[in-house]
């Protein structure tokens, strides 16, 4: 039995908001915070909402992804992350759920799945109040915010095994999508830096900046990089792909798995 999330309090989730229901989300952009009322649909610990990717409670998301939401005798925090386009491969079996569960409205014009800008967002919640029939049941859902991301290329299969770390990983092709617990980051370094090429590196986003690891001509060099601003690492990604990014934050915004993730 799990005493922070009891299984009456995830039989009542479930049946309240696993389908198509309003919920208030209120998002800030650091300032100034705004609430507006959105078509959800809850499962495992997660609120998902289709939108568009660039609205303003999206915007306020990329700088603050920490949110609140409220609905039908619930309120809780949560962390929002941007699935991507609703139409990437990986977002397939979850994008039968949403068309199902919003049926009612889906097809009337409301969606445009052709729009690259039409995303899956999800809420991983972390705390929250459910009342039921005068119960009150306060819930830890689980949901640690401070985790790590990378997206790791040309790794084996035994990147598999970190999942007995604490590792999340999802195969991409041939590519890996990953996270981790901010405490598990030397694990990651040192599991990385064996595979990394000579020529190639591997990065990793934390709350608070980036962590570049560059396998070049003397070793592995490692750079943390705060704001996205470092002109020696841009640099060097620049003359290593023999291509110019621009910035570090237009370079990690190319890949769709970090964004939505990035402060």
């Amino acid at each position: 039995m799990n005493e922070k999330f009891p299984q009456e309090a995830q039989v009542i989730m479930k049946e309240r908001f696993g389908k198509d229901t309003l919920i208030a989300l209120a998002t800030s952009d650091g300032e100034n915070p705004s609430v507006r009322s959105v078509n959800s649909y809850y499962e495992n610990g997660a609120f998902y909402i289709i939108t568009y990717g660039l609205s303003t409670k999206m915007q306020e998301i990329r700088k603050n992804p920490k949110v609140a939401i409220c609905g039908d005798w619930f309120k809780a925090h949560g962390v929002a992350e941007n699935l991507g386009h609703i139409l990437e491969e990986r977002n397939q079996k979850l994008a039968v759920k949403l068309r199902q569960a919003f049926s009612k409205w889906y097809d009337n014009g409301h969606t445009n799945e052709s729009d690259p800008n039409t995303c899956i967002l999800c809420i991983h919640l972390t705390e929250g109040v459910l009342f039921s029939h005068g119960i009150r049941y306060e819930i830890d859902f689980g949901y640690k915010a401070n985790r790590c991301y990378s997206y790791a290329v040309g790794v084996d299969d035994s990147i598999y095994d970190l999942r007995a770390e604490g590792f999340a990983i999802r195969a991409e092709g041939e590519d890996f999508a990953v996270s981790f617990p901010r405490k598990k980051e030397k694990v990651w370094e040192e599991f990385i830096s064996k595979h990394l090429e000579p020529g190639y590196w591997n990065e990793y986003l934390t709350e608070d900046g980036v962590v570049f690891l560059f396998h070049l001509w003397d070793g592995i060099r490692k750079y943390t990089v705060h704001n996205y601003e470092n002109a020696e690492v841009l640099s060097i990604c620049e003359k290593l792909c023999e291509r110019r990014f621009g910035s570090i934050r237009a370079m990690l915004e190319g890949n769709a798995f970090y964004r939505g993730k990035m402060q």
